[in-house]
């Protein structure tokens, strides 16, 4: 699997805070905490990596690495 385009972009009529798309795509909302992206974008590439996973399955998943990583102190900062 290649790595998938990451683009940001405000989802809030979509209700949600990231999307992945088929095509190896993911969007995110920028409006988030940096412990919540981080979240995020775990969770959108796990659906793309695992798409026969249910949401239950994403969503404990994610907990668990995104939990591992903020521990190792990994944060989204601005360059």
């Amino acid at each position: 699997m290649k790595q998938p385009k990451v683009t940001e972009r405000k989802l809030g009529r979509h209700k949600a805070v990231g999307l992945a798309w088929d095509t190896n795509h993911i969007e995110i909302d920028p409006r988030q905490s940096s412990k919540e992206y981080l979240g995020t974008l775990i969770h959108e590439q796990l659906h793309l990596m695992f798409p026969e996973w249910s949401e239950k399955e994403i969503v404990k998943a994610e907990k668990k690495l995104c939990n591992l990583l903020w521990k190792q102190n990994y944060r989204k900062v601005s360059m």
